[in-house]
């Protein structure tokens, strides 16, 4: 007999619906519904449906998970359906009840000034060889950002001068030169170093 879930969390497992699509060989087309659909994520998470969002990395393929809070498997359903990669038929997915047992509550360190000098040295873009990802470390108005392959950029906010992080996505970023980082996000941890200078 299923076991009922009434834990108000569901699990959204999507794929691509193209055979061999990769973050590196998407089509303008879908490098444009790529953009919408992190923005999509955003609005999930700003307003509080959502709780986590992940890429899995399997050999053999992409697909990626987000945890939203929903008060029913019909309203999950229908987050998954509004996301705008699953309208434009770019993914797939399906929408499983899921409780959350353990999670790590990860506390946010104060911010602290760096100079843009430094924030300038960490410019340009790093690959990594343990993910597919390429990242691009930009300034702007005296901040660091980063983007990654296929994702809207966002803004980390400094917690020493080689230390930076995005909470919201539970993302840390530190710098052991000014050509490599670790990112950590989710327990996972991936060595980039810069491939190209701006």
């Amino acid at each position: 007999m299923a076991q009922s879930a009434a834990s108000g969390q569901f699990l959204l497992r999507t794929e691509p619906t193209r055979a061999g699509f990769t973050l590196q060989n998407m089509t303008p087309e879908e490098a444009r519904l790529a953009t919408q659909h992190v923005q999509y994520l955003k609005s999930l998470l700003d307003s509080g449906k959502m709780s986590l969002a992940a890429q899995v990395f399997d050999p053999k393929g992409l697909w990626g998970i987000v945890i939203v809070n929903a008060p029913d498997l019909e309203s999950a359903r229908a987050l998954l359906d509004a996301d705008p990669m699953v309208k434009g038929k770019t993914f797939r997915g399906e929408a499983i009840p899921v409780r959350v047992v353990f999670e790590k509550v990860v506390e946010s360190a104060p911010a602290v000034a760096v100079d843009v000098k430094t924030l300038e040295s960490y410019a340009g873009t790093y690959k990594s060889e343990q993910i597919p990802l390429d990242i691009k470390a930009f300034v702007r108005d005296g901040k660091l950002f980063m983007q990654a392959t296929g994702q809207s950029e966002f803004g980390l906010k400094a917690t020493s001068a080689t230390r930076f992080e995005f909470a919201q996505a539970g993302i840390v970023v530190e710098f052991d030169s000014a050509s490599s980082f670790t990112l950590k996000q989710g327990g996972a941890s991936s060595r980039f170093k810069k491939a190209v200078t701006p």
